[in-house]
């Protein structure tokens, strides 16, 4: 039987609420579950020495963001002898490589890799923009979702109940300026006029102070609508059982997590027009995609007026999770990948 590699997943943050962090405690469950040695540093939480020590005893990097990882890789005055991964989520690819100056400074690092995943196919037409011929070196490999077993918190119940309305309108976002998680505001607000009972619920870790205050304020203006901090993975199917729409109003994204949960719980997604949302969303067939706030108005009356619509989009949709994002089947992608770079480095060294 073949040795597995050692795998060291790096990653900004695993204590945290943020988007990085579920993804590397998703892949560490699902890893554990095919047997693939998997070990992980949270570069952003964990002493600089404790990393330097972990990939020391690596046989496989497998770094999750790569302009964070490249930076610490700086600070800490070392480099990756090892084969390496690179997976560009949404700032990486959406962000970071758009300016001039970020990306040359990561064509390198990004180049000398091994290989690169991305969630979609937006991704690599992103990166084959700023970086031609690279495509040849990237792999799609989209998100999977866990179904992570739900907690039950008598505290956090009793304050969505309390917090109930008809209709129940949730945003899982973090608090980034990226996120636009006001811009469906006004329409909310005509809507009340025909549901007055509507309640707005807008769930996610602050992680832009300036946008918090604004979504804080928003909030206190108005008896209808709601902000929740980020809250443990568990807890979030309490959210999506909440709800009765989830939205999704990012200027750009990687591939949505929050989509992909809500979808899996059966709830309508109406998600804004970008190249993330739309690798997951085919428009009318399992949920629904807006370009601009008119559109936004009139697909959420759709969703809402027509149960025979809500039912079409949540049973294809929920049909498209399980087929294409399961999580065991995204580790055994990049289980294999690590076989294959691991491979093609020692055939690289047998002929030196």
């Amino acid at each position: 039987m073949t040795t597995l590699p050692n795998v060291l997943f790096l990653t900004p943050y695993y204590q945290s609420r943020r988007g990085n962090a579920t993804t590397a405690r998703r892949l560490e469950a699902s890893m554990k579950r095919i047997g693939q040695p998997f070990t992980l540093f949270a570069y952003e939480e964990e002493p600089e020495a404790e990393g330097l020590s972990k990939l020391a005893e690596a046989d496989v990097v497998h770094a999750l963001h790569i302009r964070r990882t490249y930076e610490w890789l700086q600070q800490a005055e070392t480099a990756l002898q090892m084969p390496y991964v690179l997976t560009s989520g949404g700032t990486d690819i959406n962000v970071d490589i758009q300016q001039k100056q970020k990306a040359a400074d990561l064509e390198a690092f990004v180049r000398q890799a091994d290989r690169i995943s991305v969630f979609s196919r937006d991704g690599v037409k992103k990166l084959d923009q700023a970086y031609p011929e690279l495509s040849r070196h990237i792999s799609i490999v989209p998100q999977g979702v866990d179904p992570a077993a739900a907690v039950h918190n008598n505290e956090l119940s009793g304050w969505l109940q309390a917090h109930s309305g008809t209709p129940n309108i949730l945003i899982p976002a973090g608090l980034r300026s990226v996120k636009d998680v006001l811009f469906g505001l006004k329409v909310l607000e005509a809507l009340r006029a025909r549901f007055p009972s509507i309640q707005f619920m807008i769930v996610g870790e602050a992680m832009e102070e300036t946008v918090k205050q604004e979504v804080v304020q928003a909030a206190a203006a108005r008896s209808w609508m709601h902000y929740h901090e980020g809250v443990e993975m568990e807890l979030m199917p309490a959210f999506y059982e909440w709800a009765d729409v989830v939205i999704n109003t990012s200027l750009s994204e990687g591939q949505p997590m929050a989509v992909l949960e809500a979808m899996m719980h059966h709830i309508p997604v109406l998600a804004r027009r970008n190249g993330g949302n739309e690798s997951v969303i085919q428009n009318g067939k399992n949920g629904l995609l807006f370009g601009d706030e008119r559109t936004f108005h009139e697909q959420l009356e759709q969703l809402l007026d027509n149960p025979e619509l809500k039912k079409k989009l949540t049973v294809q949709a929920k049909s498209d999770v399980l087929e294409r994002h399961s999580s065991d089947k995204e580790a055994r992608q990049y289980q294999n990948i690590y076989k294959e770079i691991c491979h093609a480095g020692k055939e690289k060294d047998s002929s030196v």
